[in-house]
């Protein structure tokens, strides 16, 4: 009869376990993209990174709750998820009525790792590692070949636009599935002051659970290459954060 117990204890566990896998390995509520072809990427209110950047300067400070809108630029600019910069953590990714999709986290500064995608029960999706050069994979929890592959592009255009003012990066990516087709392309808005990232999804790439998880990669790149200066401010503060949990 114990023994009978430990084999239904057993199944019990067993079949709970891949159950939870199951319900961690995909990111929640990303049907909103699924019909989306061009996402753009901006600060709510730019006046926020520089009082950001002016508190740490001045004091010290890392606290900061910095708002990013997420746009479909194709269906008049309409919202369809929403981002926010929170000090000691990184990006909270929510849709329009505040369900949580993704956190979005730096890596650990001895870590290999450039960063992650979390589900919003902090169970690791994605993993971004650096490469050779300007190129990182993307690695999905449990798979030991890459999901993508993100390399930098070095376009002539894009040197002389921030030259003239029209854009203030030089930020421009492609996403590469892992059959070698490109998936999307990050790039700057053409516009004149202001930092706007474009995520462009090819019209065969239609798999919304990926092209939530670029977003996110975008997002990580956007601190990166765009505001270095908040990439400071989070790191300084997840090390603060860690400090004060271990005394």
């Amino acid at each position: 009869m114990a023994f009978v117990d430990q084999m239904k204890h057993g199944i019990t566990k067993a079949i709970q376990i891949a159950s939870d896998n199951t319900a961690y390995s995909e990111l929640p509520e990303c049907s909103s993209l699924s019909q989306t072809q061009t996402l753009s990427i901006k600060a709510a209110d730019p006046i926020e990174i520089i009082k950001a950047s002016e508190r740490y300067l001045d004091k010290g400070e890392t606290y900061m709750r910095i708002k990013f809108l997420i746009r479909d630029e194709k269906a008049d600019k309409r919202s369809v998820l929403s981002a926010e910069l929170v000090s000691g953590r990184g990006f909270i990714v929510k849709t329009l009525d505040g369900t949580n999709v993704m956190d979005v986290r730096l890596a650990d500064r001895s870590s290999r790792c450039f960063g992650k995608l979390l589900h919003p029960s902090q169970a690791t999706i994605y993993k971004i590692v650096p490469s050779v050069g300007s190129r990182f994979f993307v690695y999905h929890i449990g798979e030991t070949a890459p999901t993508f592959t993100v390399e930098k592009v070095f376009v002539s255009l894009y040197p002389i636009a921030k030259v003239l003012g029209l854009i203030q990066s030089e930020c421009v990516y492609i996403f590469k599935s892992s059959d070698g087709k490109i998936a999307a392309y990050l790039r700057p808005k053409i516009v004149l002051n202001a930092k706007t990232m474009i995520v462009r999804f090819m019209k065969h790439f239609e798999d919304h659970q990926k092209k939530v998880s670029i977003m996110g990669i975008a997002l990580l790149l956007l601190l990166h290459d765009v505001y270095p200066e908040l990439r400071e401010i989070l790191e300084a503060g997840v090390h603060h954060f860690r400090s004060l949990n271990k005394a």
